[in-house]
């Protein structure tokens, strides 16, 4: 006889997921356009002025900071790919309690990508080269309040841009971004009932047995899958977006020096 009791897990949360799955497929699906683009960029890095005569070189100053804002997108883009798969091999193996969590992430390095994007226009439409550079230096090497190493040595002392200020900008796409990137902070920090949702959507509790907890639960992962949904199609139109209008502006540069 056992001393203490005994958690047996239930299964009732496989056949509840079921209906989110194709949902989930889909939101890992990349456009087909995507990867030429990233191919196209990666092929000048580190150095865009080794082009191989590809582009000018060497680059005008407004052209290397369109090409590191590239950069800077295509390494966010990285991000919430991973990301994203990371949190489809969570929801099927029932970790529901840090899916918020990740999800969040997504949507905040959605902001950063779409406001790379909004720096990138204002460059294009007016030539402001120092106020784009000193914007490009704080999204590159700025930090918060840790110290983060450099890799050409010394430590970060830029001040970074508030994550909020990521989130505010994507206003003009998503009018509710401050709204669902409220809903997803409330379970990614300890909140007794917010955090208990989600651990009770996977094993080894799995409360689906409960109806009421069903209907609650059932509202809780739809938002939050509708959420990664959001994000992830504005993370890869944002990229498109950026590859071509920076590619479209460095090769208008080096036309007018020819």
């Amino acid at each position: 006889m056992s001393d203490g009791w005994i958690m047996v897990p239930k299964e009732s949360w496989r056949s509840e997921i079921k209906r989110y799955l194709p949902r989930l497929e889909a939101v890992t699906q990349l456009d087909s356009k995507i990867e030429g683009f990233i191919k196209q960029y990666e092929s000048f890095w580190p150095d865009p002025n080794m082009s191989s005569g590809s582009w000018c070189e060497p680059l005008h100053q407004g052209s290397l900071i369109a090409f590191n804002l590239m950069g800077y997108a295509v390494m966010n883009f990285n991000i919430a790919i991973n990301i994203i798969i990371a949190i489809k091999e969570q929801w099927n193996s029932g970790l529901f309690v840090i899916v918020p969590l990740n999800t969040r992430f997504v949507f905040e390095t959605w902001g950063a990508i779409h406001f790379s994007k909004t720096t990138l226009f204002r460059l294009c439409s007016e030539e402001n080269i120092q106020r784009e550079q000193e914007r490009l230096d704080r999204l590159i090497f700025g930090a918060k309040k840790s110290e983060v190493f450099l890799p050409f040595g010394g430590v970060a002392e830029k001040q970074s841009f508030s994550v909020m200020e990521f989130i505010r900008c994507l206003k003009d796409e998503y009018k509710d971004a401050e709204k669902i990137y409220d809903f997803l902070s409330e379970a990614s920090h300890p909140n007794m009932f917010q955090n208990f949702y989600f651990l009770m959507a996977g094993p080894p509790i799995s409360n689906w047995d409960n109806l009421g907890f069903k209907n609650h639960a059932r509202q809780l992962l739809d938002k939050t899958l509708t959420a990664l949904e959001t994000a992830s199609k504005g993370v890869q139109l944002d990229i498109l977006d950026i590859l071509q209008i920076g590619t479209s502006y460095i090769e208008k540069q080096c036309n007018k020096r020819t």
